[in-house]
């Protein structure tokens, strides 16, 4: 608790004295750190429980997150950009997995199995959409929808049966096929790339329905990213023990990814150079955490604290790099970008 609200007092303090040019900055991560620490005071003074926010997530994860998909899908159009995004995501996603392989040795054997699947998968819908809207608006969430389609059914899937093995137990083919097309966000993805096919988006905004419809998205959307933030700050967890261990890891986690992404942008760069939108909100995406997927299938006490760390640890990075990010939009960096 005191290591974030010391991050949050020195970006602010470091912002407010640039004057009037950073407060467009200011008004870009306050609110984000705000929330977050709401979130974090909401559970120690014991206003929020955890099975409050096991509510909020379903809420999120089984409405607001397949709205704001469906939206967002039906009101764009999928173009080669989008299919290379996902080959990118497919070879990332494996290549993280495989070179978490070689750092196995450097750790305790309870928690070796772990550092692969730490390495890979994105955690989109808690966290990175809402970072990507903030920064590069709403409207060019779709840039990173379709691949990230992609790290979701590899998470449901591939990652989830991993994590299972490791608990002691095995995801059988008939669970793994429930879990992909029974999630309410897969299924809106679908129909939002169906939407999309047949220009649905242009045609609602053509009905007599139009404004109607425009209202009912924005009160279902409206609230996503606050309670994700506040979510996010309710799991912020720091367990002495296992910090620095939890801090190794992290540190493994984005100089792989990091240099994968990098790898990829040069890739991009040698087909098609993307704009200034889709480079800083492939930036935003790849600098989140790993799947909050990790928790969910262990029941072991050392491995729960363990890998608690390390998400916390992660989303401080996020933000971190959140922060950097924004203010290199806001000083133009990367050209003009309508957030």
């Amino acid at each position: 608790m005191r290591f974030f609200c010391c991050v949050c007092f020195l970006i602010t303090l470091l912002l407010v004295n640039k004057k009037d040019f950073h407060m467009q900055i200011l008004e870009t991560i306050v609110p984000v750190f705000l929330l977050i620490g709401l979130g974090v005071i909401l559970r120690k003074k014991n206003l929020l429980t955890a099975s409050g926010v096991s509510s909020l997530k379903k809420l999120l994860i089984n409405v607001l997150l397949p709205v704001t998909a469906f939206n967002v899908l039906i009101n764009g159009t999928i173009t080669r950009e989008s299919f290379l995004l996902i080959a990118v995501m497919i070879v990332i996603l494996f290549a993280a997995w495989g070179i978490g392989h070689v750092y196995r040795p450097f750790f305790d054997k309870k928690i070796r199995g772990y550092i692969p699947l730490i390495m890979t998968t994105f955690e989109g819908g808690m966290i990175g959409w809402s970072l990507v809207s903030i920064i590069v608006g709403t409207q060019n969430l779709f840039l990173v929808i379709p691949m990230d389609v992609i790290n979701g059914v590899f998470g449901f899937t591939f990652f989830a049966a991993n994590l299972k093995i490791l608990a002691g137990s095995r995801m059988t083919r008939r669970e793994t096929v429930k879990s992909v097309l029974g999630n309410p966000l897969i299924i809106a993805v679908v129909l939002g790339f169906a939407g999309s096919a047949f220009h649905l988006g242009t045609r609602i905004n053509n009905s007599a329905f139009a404004g109607t419809y425009n209202r009912c998205i924005l009160y279902l959307t409206g609230p996503l990213s606050p309670l994700m933030l506040i979510c996010i700050g309710f799991g912020l967890t720091f367990n002495r023990e296992t910090f620095f261990t939890g801090l190794k890891v992290t540190v493994l986690r984005y100089v792989t990814v990091g240099v994968l992404t990098a790898a990829a942008l040069f890739f991009l760069y040698r087909i098609h150079t993307p704009s200034p939108v889709l480079l800083v909100a492939l930036l935003t995406y790849f600098s989140v955490p790993t799947s909050f997927l990790l928790q969910m299938y262990t029941d072991d006490k050392d491995v729960t604290e363990f890998t608690s760390s390390v998400l916390s640890l992660e989303i401080i990075a996020s933000l971190l790099i959140f922060s950097i990010l924004s203010v290199l939009v806001q000083t133009g960096v990367f050209g003009c970008i309508a957030g």
